[in-house]
């Protein structure tokens, strides 16, 4: 999975950040409001549950022109800046899969091929976009999102199985292909 990674970088800002230039990685974004504070000292999956189940935050991504347009934002970037495998658009959160690539990059608004400007790209696009649909101002994303280099083949396929059910585990849908959101490059058992 890693054969040709080449640059290596580390920060810290409330969570640890691991970036490998051409590696694949598992991101989650969530919308701002969604957990109060103390909340984000928890582990993933305990994070991951309270998304799904708190009633708190804004749910702006159920708003199917919000979901489209952050659907859009990530396709527009397939190819350029990450090589989708897969995603979902949750009420209040995204989970997405790629391989950041690495090489020479057009000039203009994705000329920034770091994972944090690809990430901050992303996320403003999508953040301006959204709050016109939503007649509203203020900040759309929370800022720190959760990344993490996935390692082997194994993670990457049950990072992908992750991805695809987590409509099914939030009780949304009885067949993750019955979520409108979610998007797969390689479906299981193909």
């Amino acid at each position: 999975m890693m054969d040709f990674l080449t640059k290596r970088d580390f920060y810290r800002r409330n969570l640890p950040h691991y970036l490998l230039s051409g590696a694949d990685y598992f991101i989650t974004c969530r919308l701002a409001g969604t957990l109060p504070q103390p909340k984000m000292r928890r582990s993933f999956s305990e994070w991951e549950k309270q998304l799904h189940h708190s009633g708190l935050g804004p749910k702006w991504l159920a708003n199917p022109h919000v979901a489209q347009l952050v659907w859009d934002a990530l396709h527009y970037r397939n190819g350029k800046v990450f090589d989708l495998h897969a995603f979902c658009i949750m009420p209040n959160h995204l989970h997405l899969v790629f391989r950041h690539l690495v090489g020479d990059f057009p000039k203009g608004p994705l000329q920034n091929d770091s994972l944090t400007g690809i990430m901050h790209s992303l996320k403003r696009k999508t953040a301006l976009d959204a709050n016109k649909v939503l007649q509203r101002q203020g900040p759309f994303w929370q800022d720190e999102s959760f990344d993490r280099m996935i390692r082997t083949t194994s993670e990457w396929q049950k990072t992908i199985y992750y991805t695809i059910q987590n409509p099914l585990k939030a009780g949304l849908v009885h067949h993750w292909q019955d979520w409108p959101w979610t998007y797969c490059k390689w479906p299981p058992g193909s």
